[in-house]
Order: C-alpha cells, then sequence, then structure tokens
C-alpha cells in the first residue's frame, strides 16, 4: 500500500533513527538533511501561500488520486504537468503536452558580455581559472539556477526545460502506449507492494534502473508480436487468447532462471501487476459540453467520482428517499472540498472508510499522540459525517477479516476505462486481437472470478444492525498498524455531554444549524465551553483549544493511572504552555498584561495553577 509505505519510510524510520542516536550526531547537517519529515501543517500552509496569489493561480483539488486527475486537467488545458514524479510519463490523456521535471527546470541570466572584467589574465593572455571553493555555487558560477522559482536577479532571464511525453517513451522503447502502464508495473511503481521478492526473480541485483527498463521493454515487446501475429505463426506452447494468458507468458520470459511456481504465486504476480496497472487508467466519460460544473472541473455531477462517493447510499433504503437536508449536507461539504476548506484527509474517510492521522517526531517507545490525544476528536468527526451524509458500510466484521479494509463495490457497466489515448493502428486494432482487453480495459480483468475493487457503486447486501467503523492509520511502537475504530451514534455523544437536540428522528443534521448551535457542541466536547473562551478572538480560538485540550487529556491519563510516574512525565509545565503559545506569529502582535490571579484549572484538580497573563493564555486557564 502506497500511503503506508511512504508514512513508514518518511516518518518511522526516521524518527526510529532520531531518538536511536546520539545528540551529537543527529544535530549534524547530513544527519537532518538525509532523515528530514514534512512538519503537520504544511498542507495547509502551501495552499493559503498559493491562495495569497489570488487570481495569479488557480487551485484545483483532486476527485481521488492527484496524478490521474492533473493528467486529464492538463489534457483538457491542452498544458504540461510539472512535478517530481516519473508516472508522468506514462500516465496519458487526449491533449496532454506532456511532463516536465522540476529538478530538470533551469533558470539562466543572459550575459551582457561583461561577465570578464573582474577576471586576470596571465603574461601571455590567457585568462587565470580559479577553482571554486564553495561546490553549492557552482550553479551560480555558470549563471544557472536550479528549480521552479526564478532567482532574483534584474537580468534578463531563460529558462530551459525538459519535457517527456508517453508517446516518445513509447517509441523509444519500440513498444505500444498501451503497454506503458505495464511497463511501470512489472518494474516496480508507487502502487505496487514490496517488490522486492518478485524483483530477484525478474531481475539480477546488479542490474541498473536503465537496464531493467530496457529489459522489461524488450520482453513485452516479444510477447506483443506473439499475440498479434496470425495464429499459423504463433507457437502452439505460446498461445494467447486472454490477458491472462499475455500476462502469464510475459512473466515467465522474465524470469531471470527457471524456477518452479505453484499456481496460486504466479496469480498473485498476475494480479498485483494488473492492480497496478490499472492505477494509470483515466476514465473516460460522455461529453458534457465544457465537461465541467460547479461541483467538479472536469465532470458533470453524473460521472463525477467525488459526487458519487458523496452520494453513497446511507442505509438499505434506495438513493432515492435521500433527504433534502442530506442533499444540502453533501453539496456543502463538496463545496468545502473544491475551495481547499475540507481536508482531503476527511475526505479519505468518506471515500475509502480509512483516517490517516498526521504524524511527526515521535519517541518509537510511547503511545503515539494519534491514539491518546486525537482518537476521542476524531470520533466525534466521524459520528458528525455519518449524521450528516452518512459513511460507507462494510460488509464484513473488523473480527472477520482482521482489521478490515474497504469493501469492494461492483464496477458500473456504464462507464469505460481507458488506460491511454492511442491513435488507431492497423496492427494493434482488429478483430480476433487478444491485447484488445489489455489496451481498452485492463479493468476488466478478472482472476478466478473476483471482480477489481472499485467505489463507483454501493453494495445492497443487507447490513442489519451491523455497526460503521473506520480504519485508522498509526504508528504502534517502530511500525505502521491499521486499528479499526467503531462510528458512534451522534445522539449517543450528544446525550453524554447534556446537549438536548429532542426526540424527532428527522432533525436536521448537525452541519444545517446555527453557528451558535454549532460552536456550542464544539466548545463542550472539547471540555471549553467557557464565557473567557467563548469571548476570544477568533486568532486565538484553535491555539487555545489544543492547549487546553492536550493538558486536560494528560492530567486524566495521569489521575487514572494512580500516580504513575511516566504519566506524570507525560504533563505539560506552564513554560510548555507558554512556549506552545508564544510559538504562533498572532495577527497584531501579542501584548503581555499585568499579573492576575488565576482564573481556574482544567479539567483536574490535580493540574497546577498557571498564571499565565497575556489573552491567550489567560483563556487557557
Amino acid at each position: 500500500m502506497t500511503s503506508a509505505t511512504r508514512m513508514a519510510q518518511s516518518i518511522f524510520q526516521p524518527s526510529l533513527l532520531f531518538f536511536r542516536t546520539s545528540p551529537l550526531s543527529r544535530a549534524t547537517p547530513r544527519f537532518l538533511r538525509e532523515n528530514s519529515i514534512l512538519p503537520p501543517l504544511y498542507y495547509s500552509t502551501t495552499f493559503d501561500a498559493l491562495r495569497s496569489l489570488n487570481d495569479a493561480a488557480e487551485i484545483y483539488f483532486a476527485d481521488d488520486e492527484g496524478d490521474p486527475f492533473a493528467v486529464e486537467l492538463a489534457g483538457r488545458l491542452k498544458g504540461y504537468v510539472t512535478g517530481r514524479d516519473s508516472d508522468y510519463v506514462i500516465l496519458n490523456s487526449e491533449g496532454y503536452a506532456g511532463y516536465i521535471p522540476m529538478d530538470q527546470m533551469f533558470w539562466s541570466i543572459e550575459s551582457d558580455g561583461t561577465g570578464g572584467e573582474n577576471q586576470s589574465e596571465d603574461d601571455a593572455g590567457f585568462v587565470v581559472a580559479r577553482k571554486n571553493k564553495a561546490r553549492g555555487h557552482a550553479n551560480e558560477a555558470s549563471n544557472l539556477f536550479q528549480g521552479i522559482i526564478p532567482p532574483d536577479t534584474s537580468g534578463e532571464l531563460s529558462l530551459s526545460l525538459v519535457i517527456y511525453t508517453s508517446h516518445r517513451l513509447a517509441s523509444q522503447l519500440q513498444i505500444s502506449l498501451s503497454l506503458l502502464p505495464l511497463l511501470a508495473a512489472l518494474i516496480g511503481n508507487d502502487f505496487t507492494a514490496d517488490r522486492r521478492p518478485i524483483n530477484k526473480l525478474f531481475f539480477d541485483r546488479n542490474m541498473t534502473v536503465s537496464q531493467r527498463i530496457a529489459r522489461v521493454a524488450s520482453v513485452l515487446k516479444s510477447v506483443s508480436a506473439i499475440a498479434t501475429g496470425t495464429p499459423a505463426k504463433r507457437k502452439a506452447r505460446h498461445q494467447i487468447s486472454s490477458v491472462v494468458d499475455f500476462m502469464d507468458l510475459t512473466i515467465e520470459s522474465l524470469l531471470i532462471r527457471p524456477i518452479s511456481m505453484g499456481s496460486g504465486e504466479r496469480e498473485s504476480i498476475v494480479e498485483k501487476t494488473v492492480d497496478a496497472a490499472l492505477q494509470y487508467a483515466i476514465p473516460k466519460y460522455q461529453e458534457c459540453g465544457e465537461g465541467s460544473t460547479s461541483v467538479c472541473p472536469l465532470h458533470d455531477s453524473d460521472s463525477c467520482p467525488l459526487v458519487a462517493c458523496l452520494s453513497r447510499p446511507t442505509s438499505d433504503r434506495p438513493p432515492e428517499s435521500e433527504t433534502e437536508s442530506r442533499k444540502q449536507v453533501r453539496f456543502l461539504y463538496l463545496s468545502a472540498y473544491r475551495h481547499g476548506h475540507f481536508s482531503p484527509g476527511l475526505m479519505d474517510i468518506l471515500s475509502t472508510g480509512t483516517a490517516w492521522p498526521d504524524s511527526f517526531l515521535e519517541n518509537p517507545d510511547v503511545e503515539t499522540v494519534s491514539r491518546s490525544l486525537g482518537r476521542p476528536i476524531r470520533e466525534w468527526i466521524y459520528a458528525i459525517i455519518d449524521d450528516g451524509i452518512g459513511l460507507m458500510w462494510h460488509d464484513v466484521d473488523p473480527e472477520e477479516n482482521g482489521f478490515g479494509g474497504t469493501s469492494a463495490d461492483e464496477a458500473s457497466d456504464d462507464e469505460e476505462i481507458v488506460d491511454v489515448v492511442e491513435e488507431d493502428s492497423d496492427e494493434d486494432v482488429g478483430p480476433g486481437n487478444p491485447l484488445a482487453p489489455l489496451q481498452g480495459a485492463l479493468n476488466e480483468l478478472t482472476i478466478g472470478g473476483k471482480p477489481p475493487p472499485s467505489t463507483s457503486s454501493h453494495s445492497t447486501i443487507s447490513r442489519g444492525m451491523r455497526p460503521k467503523y473506520v480504519t485508522e492509520h498509526i504508528r504502534r511502537g517502530t511500525r505502521h498498524a491499521e486499528e479499526p475504530v467503531s462510528v458512534p451514534l451522534l445522539t449517543t455523544l450528544l446525550s453524554s455531554h447534556d446537549i438536548n437536540t429532542g426526540n424527532n428522528p428527522n432533525a436536521r443534521p448537525i452541519q444545517l444549524e446555527d453557528e451558535d448551535f454549532r460552536l456550542t457542541v464544539f466548545l463542550r466536547f472539547l471540555g471549553s465551553n467557557t464565557h473567557l473562551v467563548k469571548a476570544l478572538p477568533s486568532k486565538y480560538l484553535m491555539a487555545v483549544l489544543s492547549l487546553r485540550w492536550i493538558v486536560s487529556r494528560l492530567a486524566n491519563r495521569a489521575d487514572a493511572a494512580q500516580s504513575s510516574a511516566e504519566r506524570e512525565k507525560e504533563k505539560w509545565t506552564a513554560r510548555e504552555a507558554q512556549a506552545f503559545l508564544v510559538s504562533f506569529s498572532w495577527p497584531g502582535g501579542t501584548s503581555v498584561e499585568p499579573a492576575s490571579p488565576p482564573l481556574g484549572t482544567v479539567a483536574s484538580s490535580s493540574l497546577p495553577r498557571y498564571w499565565l497573563h497575556s489573552t491567550p493564555l489567560r483563556c487557557f486557564l
């Protein structure tokens, strides 16, 4: 799983190295550079920076996976995609102009002919060459600056870049354009699970990446020639009449040495490879004018995957019975997501029934804060979303399916999936061509009668009273772990905090209530429904609520542990609370007021009485 692997490699592993390395060694620039971790708020910070550009940049949010969405959008705009992901060379859409790697973009400053004024000459008239002591300034010495951001200069600038297209790549490798996804899947891509055992079967360990690409391309070219040849020219033992036959022969040809492989093992390799290739498929929808609406920049409301995800039935009742209030909530969420006000992480809860809490530098020997501090808040999130729009059902309990995943939904019959857009060719397209399914409908491949997973429709199996759950992906020790969390009823949570919503079963979802009521619910379940907090300026609110929640949760954990030394060490001190709040860049600055008596305590009498004097610090109490 790509997200799980990235989480382990980019967060858990650097954290482990940090806490297992001496303070002196981990303070070196090399260690910090090689084990960097993206900060938790990088997404919202990036979005705010882009939004500050106003009309200089248009911001779009992908329906699901970002790479296919970017390529499809670039195809509509007849434009390019820039980034640092070679998958953009494999993906293809009609009108897509190509991929521009960011690390192959160079800005150059036009020379005005005066560059040699500061250079000295020897007696023979030759310019004396001087070695640049700072290797990092090599590009500056040649007036070249790498990256998408132009240098700060008053001189004339020119940008040099490299453009890669899938058509040229396929031509260079001498294979069909439609086989590029299969090429990437066999070599190994982001969507392929741990391929180390498979790579040992296909490639010698001394082979470079270029050599592996050339080897796979050569095999695909040979197998394709066999598949598209006339039946009389095919070898008797190489009859290819289906995609499975094509894959079997490809895998057999890639093996670097003969081995005995059971049918189950071969079938597993075929299934994983095809699943990885299908990730490059871009759905083809019927034309609808400009192809975009207010809810989606690419699709109409009937074919937009995001609308389909938010329109999933929430019970055994047919979709026609959906209430008007649920439709309003769905539109609010859809609009908020398109404008960047609804996190893609929250969208995962709706689309896949999973949650990926942000993680940062954590001691691997202690419990992750994603569970100890964040889970109670996320349970409220699950309940509110489920009450307002509905979360997906799982047809198997977590206990039956081991930390179960999402259910496999049936694919829509009227939706056509294509891998790439390719010009018609007499040698590739024709009656009886066994490559036709691979070129146009790899997603229709079934292995053992099992349909491929999809989220385009919803299972109608009766679920009875089975509870819903969300699978959380968090750290457990030094490893990634999946933990199913039952979704509580919102009415149960509200009643536990003495919030009365009446007994009307047709009551409006909480998302449609007035702002005062929603704020009251928010403050109550955080344990911060006080006059001081309510009177707090909005710029301080989230920081104060976060601090109050952390301090109260840690204090309650210490009380429940009955004088545990470890739990006592977790509690925050007044200095730590002050350091947390002053780390924020408050708009207009923060003034410190004269000392005043404490305004109260947080959650537990065991907490120290903090005399905190600035506006946000006072409201913390």
